[in-house]
C-alpha cells in the first residue's frame, strides 16, 4: 500500500537527477515546473483562491460570444419543374419526313459523340426515343 506522496517523491528525485545529465534535460525541467505550478495551485486553492479563475472567465467570455452568433436560417424556397409538352414533339416528328428525321438524329448522335448523352436536352432525347420506335 504505497501512498501518493512517495510516488511523487520518487518522480521528483528522478527528474532532479535527470537535470544533471545531458539527455532530455529540458523535459526534466518541464516536469519540475509542472510540479511547482501544481503545488502552488493546490496551496492557493486550500487558501480559498482559485488562480485559474481569470483563464476560466476568458474562456467563458469567448464561448458566450460564439454562442450568441445568430444561425443562418434555411430559406423556404421551393423548386418545381415543369415537364415539356411531349405531344408537340411527337406531332413534329410524325409530320417530318424520314430524311428530315434522320438528319435530326444524326445531329443528335454527333452531339452525343462529342459531349455525351447528358448534354442532350429533353427535346433531343424525345426525338431519339421516338425515332428508335420507328
Amino acid at each position: 500500500d504505497v501512498k501518493i506522496k512517495w510516488i511523487a517523491a520518487a518522480v521528483i528525485f528522478v527528474n532532479v537527477l535527470a537535470t544533471q545529465g545531458n539527455i532530455n534535460t529540458g523535459g526534466a525541467w518541464g516536469h519540475l515546473g509542472g510540479l511547482a505550478f501544481g503545488a502552488y495551485y493546490v496551496w492557493q486553492l486550500r487558501k480559498g483562491s482559485d488562480i485559474t479563475e481569470p483563464m476560466q472567465d476568458s474562456i467563458n467570455w469567448i464561448a458566450d460570444k460564439y454562442n450568441g452568433i445568430p444561425k443562418k436560417e434555411k430559406t423556404s424556397l421551393k423548386v418545381t419543374h415543369v415537364a415539356a409538352k411531349k405531344s408537340s414533339i411527337k406531332k413534329q416528328l410524325t409530320s417530318t419526313n424520314s430524311t428530315g428525321l434522320q438528319k435530326q438524329v444524326d445531329v443528335i448522335l454527333d452531339k452525343i459523340k462529342v459531349n455525351g448523352y447528358d448534354s442532350l436536352t429533353d427535346e433531343e432525347k424525345e426525338i431519339l426515343f421516338t425515332a428508335s420506335k420507328k
